[in-house]
């Protein structure tokens, strides 16, 4: 792994990174029999499985990882169909730590494979997300753990302060993949016989989200790190939530529709508590398709501009930076000017001016990361953003982020 970071600003220690993933590849393999043979290895190997297939593309962009995903699954599921009330308190941190871990990753592969193996649902109805969060989400490894009071959370470094909240984004993703993928082979679903079953989780899906509510400042301990405030976790979380909401409406309008009754679409941020209002369902929105199509783009470029409003508001140094890049892609591919622009006079309206702007932040920000994380996933994430850009700015206003990737064979790790 470091390696492969060193390869930013050293070519000779890319090969090099290479050779060493080859062997720590061969060592993992025998590590994880005997794993299974004696479980009490089992944290040692998960967290080698969990750095391995993370970084599988730091080396090779196009390597998601996935046989290191299966070796996780196959160690840590295991573990979530124990009683825990026979575990010792540092064995439930220990699991808590790694089952959050690989939410985490389930989040980073849904968009980018087809694998539906994974039963993330099952995720959500184990203890996990049955019981109170603030309890579930305090149970962290870290030697030595310190007690951490009643109703406190610390923040775990990949999902930070909202598992919850990323196990439902991973269900949403690999949903709108899929919907994407069926919408290609059949762009009418003439033939799909599922789509309602996947339009009705989106809508469980995006109530979920609504109802959703993050914890507050007073209630995280600091995780003890001078460049990452507390705060920095619950601005992750929200846009996350946004994000996952976003990728809902721009994949099932029918949705977007139904929440489409309130007055204040024009305003520059979106305020979500107006969606929780079910009285919208009640009001028809039938709109000339010319005003129906401004709407609709103002809403999405709305939202994402939030999205990346929140990003921005974070420092560069923080170490939330593993989850802000697929917040990045789905946030800034949805930028679209709303009128005919000629950027080389600058003849932009304000709206156009903030997606100009939005769009500034994105690619900087992306590039910040690219600097201080292995580059080679970061700068295809820049080239798949940009392409997005240059359609969309050409005139194929339904351009998605996700098509173009598939298309591209531009598939990576997001994080």
């Amino acid at each position: 792994m470091a390696a492969a970071h060193l390869g930013n600003e050293i070519p000779y220690m890319i090969s090099i990174g290479i050779q060493m993933q080859r062997q720590a590849r061969e060592h993992l393999r025998s590590d994880i029999q005997r794993a299974y043979a004696d479980p009490q290895h089992s944290g040692r190997v998960l967290l080698t499985t969990l750095l391995l297939g993370l970084s599988a593309c730091w080396h090779n962009t196009d390597d998601l990882g996935l046989p290191f995903l299966r070796a996780a699954r196959s160690l840590m599921y295991p573990k979530l169909l124990q009683d825990s009330s026979s575990k010792t308190p540092d064995d439930r941190r220990q699991d808590q730590f790694f089952e959050e871990a690989l939410i985490y990753w389930e989040l980073m592969m849904s968009f980018v494979t087809p694998e539906a193996d994974t039963d993330l649902l099952g995720l959500r109805s184990s203890a996990t997300l049955d019981g109170d969060s603030s309890d579930i989400e305090t149970r962290f490894h870290n030697e030595p753990m310190p007690e951490i009071p009643p109703q406190k959370v610390l923040p775990h470094p990949w999902t930070g302060v909202a598992p919850r909240v990323l196990t439902i984004f991973a269900e949403v993703g690999r949903l709108v993949r899929n919907e994407r993928i069926a919408s290609m082979n059949d762009p009418l679903l003439i033939n799909d016989d599922k789509i309602l079953d996947r339009q009705t989780l989106a809508l469980k899906l995006e109530e979920e989200l609504l109802a959703i509510e993050n914890p507050t400042i007073e209630h995280i301990v600091s995780p003890g790190d001078n460049k990452t405030a507390e705060q920095d976790f619950i601005t992750v979380a929200e846009a996350s939530r946004y994000a996952a909401l976003l990728s809902i409406y721009r994949v099932f309008p029918a949705i977007l529709e139904q929440r489409l009754g309130f007055p204040s679409l024009t305003d520059t941020f979106i305020d979500l508590e107006q969606f929780t209002d079910s009285s919208s369902f009640d009001r028809p929105n039938l709109p000339d398709p010319a005003a129906h199509d401004h709407r609709r783009i103002q809403f999405f470029n709305s939202l994402a501009e939030q999205v990346l409003h929140l990003l921005e508001s974070i420092p560069q140094f923080s170490g939330t930076r593993p989850l802000q890049l697929l917040l990045l892609i789905v946030s800034a591919s949805e930028l679209r000017f709303m009128h005919n622009v000629n950027l080389d006079f600058l003849d932009l309206t304000s709206g156009d001016l903030k997606v100009r702007h939005a769009r500034r932040f994105a690619e900087e920000r992306l590039r910040e990361h690219s600097l201080r994380l292995p580059a080679k996933p970061v700068l295809r994430m820049i080239e798949l953003v940009k392409e997005v850009w240059r359609r969309v700015d050409g005139g194929d206003g339904e351009c998605f982020w996700i098509d173009v990737m598939v298309e591209k064979g531009w598939e990576t790790v997001m994080g």
